[in-house]
């Protein structure tokens, strides 16, 4: 949070959080024990926009989940859906493409 209160004209921030969970998929949602939730997804967006309108560059990423489109295109980022592959998973038949989006202000 401190580094987004800070950035401004001349920064360029990314932010890769934890993707929002795609339909019918598990998804990894956290890097500690809590659950990083569309609330979470929410205030970072909230940063984002606020850094944006102090100068500062913005690009982050995350799925393509509904939820995720409609929360960055309500606050004005321009969406650029990318096709991701994904090389982790417990059986190698589950490995594939993921629908991302890269999100931008």
């Amino acid at each position: 949070t401190e580094t987004l209160l800070n950035a401004g004209a001349g920064d360029v921030v990314y932010c890769d959080p934890p993707y929002e969970p795609l339909e019918d998929t598990a998804g990894f949602t956290s890097y500690t024990t809590e659950r990083f939730t569309l609330a979470h997804q929410t205030e970072l967006v909230m940063h984002l926009v606020a850094a944006h309108e102090r100068g500062a560059k913005i690009v982050v990423t995350n799925s393509g989940a509904k939820s995720i489109v409609e929360l960055y295109g309500d606050h004005g980022f321009s969406m650029h859906p990318h096709r991701a592959r994904r090389s982790i998973s417990a059986k190698g038949a589950g490995r594939g493409y993921a629908s991302d989006i890269i999100a931008t202000l």
